[in-house]
């Protein structure tokens, strides 16, 4: 037998069947072109964000690395680090601080693979070479401008000056090989290895030895710095840090990998839906087709072929769509997603355009393969006889009753199982993005905002005291806070007051501390300086902060262990800020801190009572007060004040103590909370106040406002985005759902006619409809109130950096639930209505389907 080649007839029959159902075809290619541009997008938006991340990095530091090991690397932490599988790139550099004439500048050697791969990229412009020699050095451009020497070029001599490891004072005259403009914009020279190695330092040294690394795999940071960290032996002054929030990363990550699922889930089910609908509605035409000798291949490719060109048009249509929107999406997004820049580069991957194809085109495979295969098996009398639903009798007799509407209701839903799960999983999908949505974008503000000291709405910052001792000043002395306390809709203000004090020496604690302290933060060792310590402990500056009874409920609440509170308030007890010296209460839990207040060293009292009496004691007690240390204060702690000035000792203790004991007082800090929170007049107000103050320009302040209106502009983009993909999806749901119950409607003409032969009135049938479309909201909105709500909390912990309680916008949710009820109930009732007109009772009964 001669093969009939029917190859173009087939193609020929396709496009005829996508012309001639083109109210069906089009729905169908709108859920393709969404989930294409939803899907493009968002890969896109990934893509550019992660190229912003490297030009953002780029910028702000400098170089191109992503962690960083400091305070000296030895040779053998250096190999350990280039041999970790999740490393790809490693650079060495050495510093020390050197001057040209009277201006510090920094001296940097730099290996090659950190001057090649790190630092490269973030230079702008190069003239001339790198050193090769002892005599040569490259300069930054920033040097040359700060320096006034901007007319020294290539080949010029500078005079630079540098001590040795051994304290010898090095002036050296170095040639000029090259000068560099980066972002990093420092004043810094670069030398050759060997510069270093005639000072006599290495890069094991404490403050000289700084190692850079790359991730080959940035999802594995968290393991890779555990095992970094487990295998290189750090020493106490010796710790690693990144340079950019992987976590965060990972976040958006997962995020934008679940909105592509939950993309694909939409566009599978409703493709899915309308194949199936589609199949059952041309079933006879098809068991016709087997009837005039089409076979079971021939079905296929026809099927198959149509799907192909429906889809390839919508996929074309989405992909151009992407691009013209992508330059006006992806923008807004990548702000929304943390971060700022006057120029946002969108960046268009081909990889991930062959990706959104590949994941569409899989998508419509699954959701057409079942639909599909019904249509290219059934047999000509199967194809004649063939219904949408099937009733399943159980043999079990009812009773009727008033209740048999909704017992025919949820029997046809039941009857349509797979629909019926479709269309409840889509609208579910759609209400949870929207839940979602909702809750972020109504919480941006307050989950991003910069948090505040003790949750006030405002605080107040002396900004002198981050110079010099002699250079502070009291801008929040009494009289300021008197008016700030009068100001009408300011319930409170609470004060953090500071003062310097002496640490002597003793065996106990401060020797310890000090050991750990040079340990921890200094170049020299402790042994060198601790004879000057023990004769004139006044030059080793402490400090000592003053909070008042509602400060310290508030640190009492978020410590672990309670402290005593009566002991604190008497003065007995303090609180030792850790200094990132890794101390536990366990380590300090009793110690004693003998100290005094500058000036007060001679003071003369005439008990011999060694110790602190209480304040109303007739004793003074010794001008050393023993007081005990009741824990530790984190390193991030807000007390921590002006840290600029670098105190060996830090200590909190009653406010009432310090001003009985301490002849000057300097307040760092005011928080001032409102009779309402968010307050606009009253924060006007105090703004006021500060405007009007003598020392307003040593007042910086922030606020919640402040920060709230910070974040109003990503606030409204995370609406836009977020109501952006809400839409697509809730359409793809909506049409879901119009789609299967307008075909189940369509599909039981003759069962409804019948049903209304047999005596059923009208308003009986738009009961039984209603109820219908009251089943799939009712089972929406109770999967969305329960998985999906949780999906949301977790969702919404996931992004709460500022502990935010959770809460859901009421008037969303009121209007997301009145609309799904609405179309729920429109649909069915509207369906309904058509059907009745479509021919008399008879007609409707002998209705088989054509």
């Amino acid at each position: 037998m001669l093969k009939n080649n029917n190859q173009a007839v087939i193609r020929k029959m396709a496009v005829r069947s996508i012309r001639s159902n083109r109210k069906k075809n089009s729905l169908y290619l709108v859920a393709i072109v969404l989930a294409v541009l939803m899907l493009f997008t968002v890969m896109q938006t990934g893509a550019s964000y992660m190229h912003m991340q490297y030009v953002w990095r780029l910028h702000s530091v400098g170089e191109l690395y992503d962690g960083i090991l400091m305070g000296g690397v030895t040779k053998e932490q250096e190999e350990t680090v280039k041999a970790d599988p999740g490393i790809e790139v490693v650079g060495i550099t050495e510093f020390m601080l050197g001057s040209i004439g009277e201006k510090n500048i920094s001296i940097i050697y730099e290996d090659k693979n950190y001057r090649e791969k790190m630092h490269q990229p973030g230079i702008l412009r190069q003239e001339g070479r790198y050193p090769e020699t002892a005599d040569e050095v490259m300069v930054t451009k920033t040097l040359l401008e700060k320096r006034k020497s901007e007319n020294f070029t290539i080949g010029d001599t500078l005079l630079l000056s540098y001590q040795k490891k051994d304290g010898t004072q090095v002036e050296k005259p170095m040639k000029i090989t090259g000068i560099i403009d980066d972002y990093e914009e420092t004043a810094n020279c670069f030398v050759t290895e060997e510069v270093f190695q005639q000072a006599g330092y290495s890069q094991a040294d404490y403050g000289c030895g700084i190692l850079y690394y790359q991730y080959r795999f940035w999802f594995a940071s968290d393991r890779i710095e555990n095992r970094l960290k487990e295998e290189l032996n750090l020493e106490r002054k010796q710790n690693i840090q990144t340079t950019w929030d992987c976590d965060k990363v990972k976040g958006i990550f997962l995020g934008m990998i679940g909105i592509i699922m939950l993309t694909c889930l939409s566009a599978y089910l409703l493709i899915y839906n309308i194949m199936y609908l589609s199949i059952e509605d041309n079933i006879r035409y098809y068991g016709l087709l087997r009837a005039v000798g089409m076979t079971e291949s021939q079905m296929h490719r026809l099927l198959w072929q149509k799907q192909i060109i429906l889809s390839g048009i919508g996929i074309l249509m989405g992909i151009v769509l992407g691009f013209l929107t992508s330059y006006l999406v992806i923008p807004g997004t990548i702000r929304v997603l943390g971060l700022r820049s006057e120029k946002m580069a969108v960046t268009i991957k081909p990889e991930f355009l062959v990706l959104t194809i590949a994941i569409m085109a899989v998508t419509v495979y699954f959701a057409s393969r079942k639909p599909v295969r019904v249509a290219e098996r059934i047999s000509v009398m199967e194809a004649l006889g063939y219904q949408t639903s099937k009733v399943v009798y159980t043999g079990k007799k009812r009773r009727t009753g008033k209740n048999i509407i909704y017992r025919l209701a949820w029997q046809q839903l039941c009857r349509m199982k797979k629909k019926t799960i479709l269309v409840i999983l889509s609208l579910s999908t759609s209400l949870t993005v929207f839940l979602c949505v909702v809750t972020l974008a109504g919480s941006q503000s307050k989950r991003t905002a910069e948090l505040q000291y003790m949750n006030a709405d405002m605080e107040l910052t002396n900004k002198s005291m981050v110079a010099d001792v002699s250079d502070w000043k009291q801008p929040f002395d009494d009289a300021f806070c008197e008016k700030l306390l009068k100001i009408d809709g300011v319930k409170e203000i609470h004060k953090l007051n500071y003062s310097t004090i002496v640490v002597p020496w003793e065996p106990d604690f401060s020797d310890q501390w000090m050991r750990d302290f040079y340990d921890q933060w200094m170049y020299i060792k402790y042994d060198d300086v601790r004879e000057e310590y023990q004769q004139n402990p006044e030059h080793f500056m402490a400090l000592v902060v003053g909070i008042d009874e509602k400060t310290f409920h508030y640190i009492n609440q978020q410590n672990e262990t309670a402290i005593d509170e009566k002991s604190f308030l008497a003065g007995e007890s303090c609180l030792l800020c850790q200094q990132y010296m890794g101390y536990t209460n366990a380590d300090v839990k009793n110690k004693k801190i003998s100290f005094y207040f500058p000036g007060q060293e001679t003071k003369k009292y005439s008990t011999s009572v060694a110790g602190l009496q209480k304040d109303d004691s007739p004793y003074r007690g010794p001008s050393e007060v023993s007081l005990s240390v009741a824990g530790i204060q984190e390193d991030d702690s807000p007390y921590l004040g002006p840290t600029a000035m670098g105190p060996t000792i830090m200590i909190l203790v009653s406010d009432s103590f310090l001003e009985d004991k301490a002849e000057s007082l300097w307040t760092y800090k005011v928080s001032v909370i409102y009779d309402e929170e968010y307050d606009k007049e009253t924060e006007k107000k105090v703004k006021e106040l500060i405007q009007e103050s003598k020392d307003a320009k040593d007042i910086t302040w922030s606020s919640k406002l402040k920060g709230i209106k910070e974040q109003k502009p990503a606030e409204q983009k995370m609406w836009q985005l977020g109501m952006g993909i809400a839409i697509v999806l809730g359409f793809i749901g909506v049409m879901n759902y119009i789609n299967t119950e307008l075909g189940s409607i369509s599909g039981r003409r003759r069962e409804i006619a019948i049903l209304e032969s047999i005596g059923m009135t009208g308003k009986q049938q738009s009961r039984l409809l209603l109820t219908e479309g009251m089943y799939y909201a009712g089972i929406s909105l109770f999967l969305t109130a329960t998985v999906g709500l949780g999906i949301d909390v977790l969702l919404f912990q996931r992004m709460n950096y500022h502990k935010v309680a959770f809460s859901i916008p009421v008037i969303p949710v009121v209007v997301m639930i009145v609309t799904l009820f609405a179309l729920c109930i429109f649909v069915p009732l509207a369906a309904g209505r058509f059907m009745e007109g479509d021919g008399t009772l008879v007609e409707r009964i002998r209705h088989v389907g054509e």
